[in-house]
């Protein structure tokens, strides 16, 4: 059967910057409007769980600091550079404690032993371990005044 029509598809021209028409064949046709169905399936997956620039507020002037959701008043270089100077602090606290108090420190905070496992390890009471305990936080917190 022969056909009276020709199949057409849209196609941008770089050159001229224009939509041209170009006659293909039927096959050709075919995997054109599965690519074009494939492309704005996968367009409308991204925009419906993506945020758009263009949708954010942002300040007079639009600048991308102006942005209100991506301003994190935790997170400011004034409120890290006072958080690094506080664990600087700490280190030079915990460096003035005695090698079996830095000990203690360093297990129970750093490496995550619980005192009853300290305990253990060491042969001693859990009780005891927490009394050493409160006793070095009183050390440390004479050190970070």
């Amino acid at each position: 059967m022969q056909r009276n029509y020709k199949l057409t598809v849209s196609v941008y021209n770089t050159i001229t910057k224009q939509y041209e028409l170009i006659e293909v064949s039927e096959k050709v046709r075919a995997e054109y409007l599965r690519g074009q169905g494939k492309i704005y399936r996968n367009n409308k997956r991204f925009f419906k769980h993506e945020i758009q620039m263009s949708s954010l507020i942002g300040g007079e002037d639009g600048a991308y600091e102006n942005f209100r959701e991506f301003v994190n008043s935790d997170n400011t270089p004034e409120s890290e550079a006072m958080k690094n100077s506080a664990v600087s602090d700490l280190h030079k606290a915990i460096s003035r404690l005695t090698g079996k108090e830095q000990e203690l420190i360093i297990a129970l905070f750093f490496d995550g032993v619980s005192e009853k496992d300290y305990a253990t390890l060491t042969g001693v009471s859990r009780q005891a371990i927490n009394e050493r305990k409160q006793r070095i936080f009183k050390k440390l917190k004479k050190f970070l005044k």
